[in-house]
């Protein structure tokens, strides 16, 4: 396989070990590694490469077509499914320029890879596209010092799986405006003009004449809803921004912009400890989510949260109003249920649940209709996911139940299209999609291979503590296992679909091996015990 190509080609140029269903798998399964991996690409790039051509002012026709913008309109606004709050945006840059694993890894094949097609933009020098009074440095330089300079919220509008997300400021300082209208001034190539927000007025119409009489009015009244969305464009990148209605708005897309600018202003709230917030509304999520977090009976926006300690960010936890605290357990996940979980299993979702004494459809279907948590029976559950970096790759998920005696009735709720396996061991229910992943289940409870048991011991001791709900997410072997299905992919269709070949390129056992290097994060949420003055899942965070 030839070397990867250089971060200054176009942007629809990537490694062929990023491959685009990587990345929106990493966008789907990890809103924290998301923002981390947006700043490192905004904050952190590598060194500048002087092959780079800045981009060139545009004369005659082609300048005069960019300068035109054209009519945008949408009929609705898309509701706000995720978003990442940066509470504290001189915390994070810290983090970004002083880890030691981002220092290392950004000047390599991997780094280069997740900069992708962005690293023209972010190694152009600011002088160069006429930026010099704002930075004598590289673009990169200029959006850390002078953008990303207040809170900001990171938003996936409806289906935040596929699309782009919009960078909201909410009530921007005089020195960020002043920023943006620079930036406009010298990088803006078009864009987009927009009559309003769906369902607002326009303007009315000038008066006609009568009898040859003008009424008075010549020109038709100044639209106070038109929306004015920038293009700028630095090395063949395209950014969409606006800066109205109180919120200054960032994103590859100009509909995402749109959203952003039509939607509620954000209110991004900073507390000590949380400089990372990761919100999601689970109404607008599909209905799997929204399913999920009915059954457990939590309230809206559940949130994961992280702080700067240092150089890293870690882990705080899982926080959410409860809506049904009946329904939760307070209480450690026995260790005969965890000893079931390979220790390599990226993924892993615990739940300490009450449920009808008597498990079956019928049961569940009267139980969702009821807010009475009368005669219901603890159950715990661990959920066992192994993400794949290619689409044909078959799901891995298994489900492990600590009630025996609820064999049939799982049988009977996951019979269905997609073939599960139902299985006891170790004095567990076990289903599975996936016959490896049930065997290796097998192995890590029978002792011919490690659980998550013998995992470091921060993490023993975090799985082992209380626990309500909780997510431990391994991103060294979850983003390598993506990243090699990924390259495996590729590699069989650059060989004509025929299987890949054994032999590993250099670049990518080192990009394997770098990512194998970062942490375990574990992020529970414990509910308060009865009788507290509110009920709430409180947060408990740990890592390796």
């Amino acid at each position: 396989m030839s070397s990867p190509p250089d971060p200054s080609s176009t942007p629809s140029s990537l490694p062929p070990f990023i491959s685009p269903k990587l990345r929106k798998l990493l966008a789907i399964g990890g809103g924290v590694l998301v923002v981390v991996v947006a700043a490192i690409a905004v904050l952190r790039p590598p060194a500048r490469d002087t092959s780079i051509e800045p981009s060139a002012p545009e004369t005659g026709v082609a300048a005069r077509g960019y300068a035109e913008k054209r009519e945008l309109s949408v009929s609705e606004v898309a509701a706000a499914s995720v978003w990442i709050d940066v509470t504290s945006p001189a915390a994070l840059r810290t983090v970004l320029r002083d880890n030691a694993w981002l220092k290392s890894t950004i000047d390599e094949p991997l780094g280069r890879g997740f900069l992708g097609g962005w690293a023209g933009l972010l190694g152009t020098a600011a002088d160069d596209v006429g930026l010099q009074k704002l930075s004598q440095g590289l673009v990169a330089d200029l959006i850390a010092d002078h953008v990303l300079v207040q809170p900001t919220r990171l938003t996936w509008f409806a289906g935040w799986g596929g699309g782009a997300p919009a960078a909201i400021i909410p009530a921007p300082e005089a020195a960020l405006v002043a920023t943006f209208e620079a930036l406009k001034a010298g990088l803006e190539r078009g864009g987009f003009i927009a009559p309003g927000c769906p369902g607002e007025p326009t303007p009315p119409a000038p008066p006609l004449a009568t009898d040859g009489v003008d009424a008075g009015v010549t020109a038709p009244l100044p639209n106070p809803n038109r929306i004015d969305i920038s293009r700028l464009l630095v090395a063949d990148v395209a950014i969409y921004a606006a800066h109205t209605r109180g919120r200054l708005v960032f994103s590859k897309d100009e509909i995402a912009v749109m959203n952003a600018v039509c939607a509620a202003v954000p209110v991004i709230t900073a507390t000590a400890g949380s400089d990372v917030v990761v919100a999601m509304a689970p109404d607008h999520m599909g209905r799997d989510v929204h399913a999920l977090t009915a059954l457990l009976g939590l309230g809206k926006e559940p949130t994961l949260t992280m702080r700067v300690d240092g150089s890293r960010l870690v882990p705080v936890g899982i926080a959410v109003p409860l809506a049904k605290p009946g329904r939760l357990e307070a209480t450690a996940i026995s260790k005969d249920t965890w000893k079931l979980v390979p220790e390599d299993v990226p993924v892993t979702v615990g739940l300490n649940l009450r449920l009808p004494k008597t498990l079956g459809t019928a049961e569940l279907a009267k139980f969702w209709q009821t807010d009475a948590d009368d005669g219901l029976v603890a159950r715990q559950a661990l959920v066992l996911w192994q993400p794949r970096g290619d689409r044909k790759a078959a799901t891995e998920v298994a489900v492990v139940w600590s009630d025996v005696a609820d064999r049939a009735g799982l049988e009977e709720i996951f019979r269905g299209k997609n073939t599960m396996t139902v299985r006891t061991i170790c004095d567990r229910v076990v289903v599975s999609s996936s016959t490896a992943l049930m065997g290796r289940m097998e192995a890590a409870c029978t002792g011919t291979a490690p659980s998550m048991l013998f995992a470091q011991p921060a993490v023993v001791s975090g799985i082992t503590g209380p626990w309500s709900v909780g997510v431990v997410v391994d991103s060294g072997k979850l983003l390598s296992e993506l990243m090699m299905d990924s390259w495996k992919k590729d590699a069989a269709a650059g060989n004509g679909k025929k299987s890949a070949s054994s032999s590993v390129p250099p670049e990518i056992d080192e990009a394997r091996k770098r990512l194998l290097e970062l942490p375990r994060f574990g992020f529970v949420g414990t509910r308060t015990p009865q009788g507290a003055t509110a009920q709430v899942l409180a947060p408990r965070g740990f890592s390796s």
